[in-house]
């Protein structure tokens, strides 16, 4: 799968997260629809032979690509979730297959067991980790992956913790798709129960002052509101 007119169109129209719409409807329809016609003629027979990665960028830029159909299908729209049935309508086209957004990362992207996919995947909304201003390639998932996790625990209004701080506070994510980051948790971290997993994640990514206090103490967990 040749992902390079995503990429050129992300370059162009995605800057600090943020989709230019207007750009994307008035100037480059056209080829954004060339690379939605590519995801519609992947050939099934080929696809399951592919790599793990190959496979899972495509179902990353397959859900934001679609996203970002959606919005201009409805454009101007204040918020996603102002589109019926945005999620669970089946309409979209990938390998031969009608699918809805939602089977793309449930059943799809959340399979490889990767819960860094959670911050790869925009549904168009600013509580959303960001989308980046290239597309995904299986030569550089892991750093790719890697980078948007790291992005999203640096930016506060997603995630926020300190080592004198009373609680965590961390977006919803977290909340929704707890039993993703099962296989991070750890003995010092049962005590968080079904956040266990989650609690181990932030220990990972965190410094080294606040891996001792997760270890020593249990700090409550404050999720927040999700912004559409």
């Amino acid at each position: 799968m040749d992902h390079d007119i995503f990429n050129e169109l992300l370059g162009k129209y995605v800057n600090s997260g943020k989709v230019n719409y207007n750009g994307i409807q008035s100037e480059s329809r056209e080829r954004f629809n060339i690379y939605l016609d590519l995801l519609s003629k992947i050939n099934p027979d080929e696809f399951i032979n592919a790599t793990e990665s190959d496979q899972l960028a495509v179902y990353i830029n397959a859900y934001n690509a679609f996203t970002i159909a959606t919005v201009l299908d409805h454009w101007p729209v204040e918020s996603i979730r102002d589109i019926p049935n945005v999620w669970k309508e089946k309409k979209y086209k990938l390998g031969h297959n009608l699918v809805s957004l939602d089977e793309i990362e449930h059943k799809f992207a959340r399979s490889f067991g990767d819960p860094r996919i959670h911050f790869a995947l925009n549904c168009a909304s600013v509580g959303c980790p960001e989308l980046r201003s290239e597309a995904y390639i299986a030569e550089n998932l892991e750093e790719q992956l890697e980078d948007q996790t790291l992005l999203f625990f640096s930016q506060k209004d997603k995630f926020f913790s300190c080592a004198k701080c009373k609680d965590i506070k961390l977006s919803k994510i977290f909340e929704w798709f707890h039993r993703d980051f099962r296989s991070r948790s750890y003995p010092f971290t049962k005590k968080y129960g079904k956040f266990s997993g989650v609690v181990g994640f932030i220990h990972d990514y965190s410094q080294a002052k606040m891996k001792r206090r997760i270890k020593r103490n249990v700090i409550p967990l404050t999720f927040l509101s999700y912004d559409w």
